[in-house]
């Protein structure tokens, strides 16, 4: 009797649902939180240039290597060039920009949506990776799929972003899409 409660205990355990994690990160005076989905983790944190900061997660690697990535993109926008801040437009293009330059085949559409109270620009992509560093041009391209979510709350920008591969997109995009949903931000006054 106590072996089969243990036995129904442990298969109960290992099948239930792994819950999503919360994240919580700063950038000087500014605090993200994002709902990650389960088996994403912190990869890394970079300064792409001034005033700028992006954080990576990513999912567990797969048993070919790859994975499924999301990224947050804060940019300060009080330590621009001065005069007022470029608006969520010009934003929105220039970080889709810097995707769809590393893309062949390149497809998106856009929508706009409400995310954490401020209207937001919300981009699905389709393309294929285009030969660079990354990817040799003797190395096969790979169709990919992502969706980017491009705010402005304050005086911070917010640029979410995730991406896959074609073969794996259908299952983890829509996990992705829900973290990037949960996002919500406390700017600096």
């Amino acid at each position: 009797m106590r072996s089969a409660l243990l036995a129904a205990a442990l298969v109960a355990v290992a099948t239930a649902p792994v819950m999503a994690q919360a994240t919580v990160q700063g950038f000087g005076q500014d605090t993200f939180s994002l709902r990650l989905p389960a088996g994403y983790q912190f990869v890394a944190q970079t300064s792409p240039g001034p005033g700028m900061m992006a954080f990576g997660f990513a999912s567990n690697q797969r048993s070919d290597g790859t994975r499924s990535l999301i990224q947050v993109t804060l940019i300060d926008l009080d330590k621009g060039p001065g005069g007022p801040p470029p608006p969520l437009d010009e934003i929105a293009a220039s970080m889709i920009g810097g995707v769809r330059q590393r893309r062949d085949q390149w497809k998106q559409a856009e929508s706009t949506i409400t995310i954490d109270g401020v209207n937001a620009k919300l981009i699905r992509w389709s393309g294929t990776n285009a030969p660079s560093p990354e990817r040799p041009s003797g190395q096969a391209a790979s169709a990919m799929h992502g969706v980017m979510v491009i705010g402005i709350k304050g005086m911070v920008a917010f640029t979410l972003h995730a991406q896959d591969l074609d073969a794996f997109a259908s299952a983890t995009l829509p996990a992705c899409e829900g973290a990037l949903m949960s996002f919500t931000l406390k700017p600096h006054d």
